[in-house]
């Protein structure tokens, strides 16, 4: 009886893995990654990383943050990025910052993606939206008109992340097809993520032909 219920209890557990969800239409597609509630040692900043190094490459990315009901941690930020000599971002001063930088690096997300030595500045953002552009984009004078036109322009790549204490994260993409076919992203996807030792599930939908 015991042996029975262990077998049962090994069949109900769901495989560790990582899910690629791709949905393409005509002129763009979405793709998001995440992974199996439950898994240990997910690798996913390297991975989220990894393919926003590949897709953002070369582009004017604009990334934004909102830092909700915590005003110390966005004078924090605000403070940090006016002593970098190189950054160049707007803010308005209740929540919200965007930075303007060139390809995946950004001053604000390197708590994210990379280990931060004793003594440094450190924020760690739960989510943000990229918003990457094959030409040069001017910032505006507002962070209202900034994001106003972020969301009404539509950019060459898009990238939503989302990290809840590492419970569940998921990295989305919304990129252009004249820019990147899904397939191919689809392929850099299952390659990164085996990479980095992990078994892959792709779902994979083309939307709106006929």
């Amino acid at each position: 009886m015991f042996f029975q219920r262990k077998k049962e209890k090994i069949a109900q557990e769901k495989p560790l893995k990582y899910y690629i969800s791709v949905s393409a239409c005509e002129t763009e597609f979405t793709c998001s990654v995440s992974y199996t509630e439950g898994m240990h040692n997910t690798k996913f900043t390297e991975i989220g990383y990894t393919l926003m190094d590949a897709v953002l490459s070369g582009y004017c990315v604009f990334t934004v943050c909102h830092i909700l009901g915590n005003p110390e941690e966005l004078e924090r930020c605000l403070a940090y990025l006016k002593q970098e000599p190189t950054a160049e971002f707007i803010s308005d001063e209740k929540e919200m910052i965007i930075e303007k930088g060139n390809g995946v690096s950004s001053l604000l997300l390197k708590d994210c993606f990379h280990n931060v030595e004793p003594g440094e500045w450190s924020f760690p953002m739960n989510d943000f939206e990229r918003y990457g552009y094959q030409k040069d984009v001017r910032m505006k004078e507002t962070a209202e008109e900034q994001y106003a036109f972020l969301e009404k322009e539509s950019p060459d790549v898009c990238v939503d992340y989302e990290d809840h204490f590492e419970e569940l994260q998921c990295l989305s993409f919304i990129i252009k097809r004249e820019v990147l076919s899904p397939e191919d992203f689809a392929v850099l996807a299952i390659q990164v993520c085996r990479k980095y030792g992990k078994e892959v599930e792709l779902h994979y939908q083309e939307k709106g032909y006929m």
